[in-house]
């Protein structure tokens, strides 16, 4: 059973989790199209949780992506700043651990469901708070 990665021991129902899955591969198959190539799914780091990474090849760029499902163009999901902190601090233990000395974006993808289409809204660079 998954977890809530803000409260870990509160499990997340399997309708959110089944959504978060579907809007994480949308958001995937959008960065594919664009040239990025997926490293990690739903990488944990402590009481981070990284839902996408990819880097774009020739380029020293690890770009961390939360991805949010949205049901219509008015709703704004909840993106809190302690949470970006998280996911800043856990892409940095990522290269870290993995020996790479690059740049990290943090981007904020947004999945809308209309019609039974998916559309992917991208804010590359959304959080940028790292001081």
């Amino acid at each position: 059973m998954q977890h809530s990665p803000t409260y870990p021991d509160r499990p997340l129902s399997k309708q959110k989790q089944l959504i978060g899955q579907w809007g994480e591969q949308c958001v995937a198959v959008h960065y594919q199209h664009e040239g990025y190539v997926s490293i990690a799914r739903n990488w944990r780091h402590q009481r981070a949780e990284i839902d996408l990474i990819v880097h774009q090849p020739g380029q020293q760029l690890l770009v961390l992506i939360e991805v949010k499902v949205v049901g219509h163009h008015r709703d704004h999901p909840a993106a809190k700043s302690r949470q970006f902190r998280r996911i800043a601090k856990a892409g940095t233990a990522y290269l870290y651990m993995h020996g790479l000395n690059w740049e990290i974006r943090i981007d904020l993808a947004l999945v809308q469901n209309s019609k039974g289409k998916s559309h992917v809204i991208v804010h590359q660079g959304f959080w940028e708070g790292w001081g």
